[in-house]
């Protein structure tokens, strides 16, 4: 029996099993009809907590999503980074069901200050994280949340998540003019490699770490071909022709020929662009270009522009970029063809047409 009386007592007891897990307890009751309401409510309450999964904490959490979704993307690296530092901040055994928008402001304010540094007069500052970069981390953590909710039933924390976002300035778009661009490589004179890199950064939109990282053996100088690992591990091909792929080429022959007591190399080996001091060598040319608000991931900027203006198609520009999605290229859809006309063009011309018509 389910219910039952104890010699010394009139209360009515409940002992049953549920799901592997066994309940006896006092109805509080004398009440038969009373105890078995009692009781059936309780086998309900049983049966739904045997159903309810296990509530995941933030190292649990993390390792799942980490595993089913973001180790399998392109910004694989980035996600392990951001997944680190919420690990970090929010505390790896916080439940991610006791998540509040509290908690992850202070996660945000820890996050902001990366660190800080005294002045001659005394004063201390602070050098800051970007908002954009605090706001991927907020993202990961939402995704991860998202993936935990929908595949595995978990239950979500109530948190409003846009109205923690950071706000962010707006997308920063410099580009070279052709002037600035021969001035850049007016101004490298006798540094030839910098010359190159800047060459290739502007025509193949190759990141900074990617010219940097080149191997020879990774360059067809033939077929005008360059291998490289792109952000977030994967193998990227970027194509050139013309000038710079003939620039490329008299870089490999200087580098083949035979220096002081050291014989010709036959086959070329190694890093492509292997000189040091690069960051110095980069801020003398650019000094000396006379060059303002222009850094050197800015070279994405100009090729992507530069192929704007040329009328390529922004689809054609996210695959040279290698771009995970077209959001990322449409900040360089307002540039249009050169010599095209845009809608501002078109009015003023229908506008000119109708004003001399009636001056006649």
């Amino acid at each position: 029996m389910t219910l039952y009386r104890r010699d010394d007592s009139r209360i009515w007891w409940m002992d049953f099993t549920m799901a592997g897990a066994r309940i006896r307890r006092s109805t509080h009751t004398e009440d038969k009809a009373e105890a078995r309401q009692i009781e059936a409510t309780a086998r309900l309450e049983a049966k739904r907590a045997r159903a309810q999964p296990s509530r995941w904490r933030l190292r649990h959490l993390f390792g799942v999503w980490w595993e089913g979704r973001a180790m399998h993307t392109r910004t694989a690296a980035t996600f392990k980074g951001h997944l680190a530092a919420l690990s970090d901040g929010l505390g790896a055994n916080t439940f991610m069901a006791d998540l509040t928008a509290a908690d992850v402001l202070r996660y945000i304010d820890s996050r902001r200050i990366i660190s800080t540094t005294t002045n001659e007069q005394g004063r201390e500052t602070a050098r800051l994280r970007a908002p954009a970069s605090i706001n991927r981390e907020l993202q990961a953590l939402r995704a991860a949340i998202n993936y935990a909710v929908d595949v595995h039933d978990q239950p979500a924390p109530r948190i409003r998540w846009k109205a923690l976002m950071l706000k962010q300035p707006a997308v920063r778009v410099r580009y070279l003019t052709q002037p600035e661009y021969q001035r850049l490589l007016a101004a490298c004179q006798d540094d030839h490699e910098m010359r190159l890199m800047i060459n290739l950064a502007c025509t193949t939109g190759l990141r900074r770490e990617n010219l940097r990282q080149i191997q020879w053996e990774k360059i067809d100088l033939i077929e005008g071909r360059i291998n490289v690992i792109a952000k977030g591990g994967k193998n990227f091909q970027v194509r050139l022709s013309g000038q710079p792929l003939d620039a490329l080429r008299r870089h490999a022959a200087k580098a083949k020929q035979a220096g002081p007591g050291k014989p010709a190399i036959q086959t070329l080996t190694g890093p492509a662009f292997p000189a040091p001091n690069w960051r110095r060598r980069w801020e003398t040319v650019l000094n000396a270009a006379g060059i303002k608000d222009y850094r050197w991931h800015d070279h994405r900027h100009t090729f992507a522009s530069w192929a704007r203006m040329a009328g390529v198609d922004i689809a054609d520009i996210r695959d040279a970029l290698n771009h995970s999605t077209i959001h990322m290229t449409t900040r360089y859809a307002h540039i249009t063809k050169e010599g095209e006309s845009t809608a501002w063009d078109a009015v003023s011309a229908r506008l000119t047409q109708t004003t001399k018509g009636k001056e006649q």
